[in-house]
């Protein structure tokens, strides 16, 4: 009974490690009007509070996931926690935007180590029966941060300022980093750091891998369609749909909320049905989901769209689950903080590159060009999932997911 309490704390600490990350996106973006009258900032200027965040942990996730296979996993998670909290505090007290650009890049810095580093310990303390529900309940933990940051952050603002986000999300890291200091104990030793050029060709090995390659690209590509969704949305119920922000809000958040119910769902049947059937079936249901959005919006209108994000949000966290459950339990023990480092990675990158391709569509946006954007979106995401549908078929044809990954 004492084991399984300890058990159930330590992946506790690891999903609130989870939520402070996506709660240091969600919470912050929402703080930035305040911060730009604050500081009298541009938008230009006011978007890098967020970008230097998400660059930081984008640029940073292959290296805390190596140093922490090195030095040891537990050790670096706490070493981020204690950098997110120092750079949170510092954000809260920033008095320029010099200062706060270096203090959330310094919570990045932390945050890179909270978003790779709870998957390869689930994956180290788990067994391979059990890790999809612990997965699962991560990326659970993840969405909440994303749906609820918003809503918390914006009672915060109106009721006490912008540095009251940092302040709560100080608090949340504080209580996060105790936690962690009494229950994640693992069996590990330190060692010295990689050399430079060692560094580069362990990471080179690994990527040489064409299981690593099917796994990651098929991660950025999904994570690119889902981000479709948040950005071409909005203008499209606004201006197409002609909703106004209230119920546009609503229909929107049809697919967050679908993420955090279905999270731990898929990662039972992941558990229940293996890696193989899920993938399939969550590749299956979000290219459903990605047709859908080319015709119900059109001709059943905001209902349309709801059923439409249903589907892809819950077939992406299929997907997600069953692909980070593989693709960690058949890497090495002594490479599972890069094999995470690189699921984050790829994970960001497609988020990045989905919001940067989208942009071009709708840099002017009307009516028209806003329907036609969209059908274009959506019908790019079909035959992108589609594809990656096709390859990993192929791929499971050709090799065992048994083999392990090389170097």
């Amino acid at each position: 009974m004492e084991s399984r309490f300890k058990l159930n704390m330590l992946i506790g600490t690891l999903a609130l490690s989870a939520l402070l990350v996506s709660s240091g996106t969600s919470m912050a973006n929402l703080a930035l009007p305040a911060i730009s009258a604050e500081f009298s900032l541009s938008f230009s200027a006011a978007r890098w509070i967020v970008l230097s965040y998400l660059l930081a942990i984008t640029l940073l996730s292959l290296v805390v996931g190596r140093v922490g296979d090195i030095n040891g996993r537990r050790n670096i998670l706490l070493w981020g926690l204690a950098l997110f909290n120092l750079g949170t505090i510092a954000s809260s007290f920033s008095f320029s935007l010099p200062v706060l650009l270096i203090s959330r890049v310094l919570q990045g810095v932390g945050a890179a180590a909270l978003a790779v580093l709870p998957i390869a310990i689930v994956t180290d303390v788990l067994s391979k029966q059990k890790m999809g529900r612990a997965l699962g309940f991560l990326a659970t933990m993840s969405a909440i941060g994303t749906a609820t940051g918003p809503s918390i952050g914006g009672i915060l603002i109106a009721e006490f300022g912008w540095r009251s986000v940092f302040s709560a999300l100080t608090a949340l890291g504080v209580f996060t980093l105790l936690l962690a200091l009494k229950f994640v104990r693992l069996n590990e030793h330190s060692s010295h750091l990689d050399q430079p050029g060692h560094f580069i060709d362990s990471i080179r090995a690994f990527y040489s891998d064409s299981s690593v390659r099917v796994h990651l690209f098929s991660n950025l590509a999904i994570s690119a369609v889902m981000v479709s969704t948040l950005i071409v949305g909005p203008f499209y119920l606004t201006h197409v749909l002609h909703l106004d922000p209230r119920h546009m809000g609503l229909v929107i958040s049809a697919g967050p909320i679908t993420s955090i119910l279905s999270g731990t769902v898929a990662g039972y049947a992941v558990d229940r049905f293996g890696c193989r059937l899920v993938i399939k079936i969550g590749f299956v249901q979000a290219l459903v989901g990605t047709i859908s959005f080319i015709f119900l919006p059109k001709y059943f209108g905001s209902l349309g769209f709801v059923l439409s994000a249903i589907l892809l949000s819950s077939g992406y966290q299929l997907f997600l689950s069953a692909n980070s459950n593989s693709f960690m339990k058949n890497s090495r023990a002594e490479h599972r903080g890069v094999a995470a480092g690189a699921l984050n990675l790829s994970r960001n990158l497609g988020l990045i590159s989905g919001t940067y391709l989208i942009g071009g569509i709708f840099s002017h946006p009307t009516e028209k060009t806003i329907s036609d954007g969209f059908q274009v979106t959506f019908s790019v995401a079909a035959f992108l999932i589609a594809f990656m549908l096709i390859s990993q078929l192929k791929h499971q044809k050709r090799r065992t997911y048994g083999k392990r990954f090389v170097n």
